[in-house]
């Protein structure tokens, strides 16, 4: 039951992620795209693993654009 699931999930992700737009965004490079999305999935992954601590969103009054603030 619980492999059904995470099989599920694993399916439902990988065709949530267009490595053709993430290798657009990384100019062509199929290999940067593919460490960005590496690293963004484990970056992800350590955030929920953190007990207790979700990260809040708040926004430069200058730029304006959400700021991540982990602290």
């Amino acid at each position: 039951m619980k492999e059904e699931r995470l099989a599920s999930f694993k399916l439902t992700i990988r065709q949530r992620i267009d490595m053709r737009r993430l290798e657009i965004i990384c100019s062509g490079d199929k290999q940067q795209a593919r460490t960005m999305v590496i690293r963004g999935l484990r970056e992800i992954a350590d955030e929920i693993e953190e007990e207790g601590r979700k990260p809040r969103v708040r926004w430069d009054p200058v730029l304006k654009i959400p700021l991540m603030n982990t602290d």
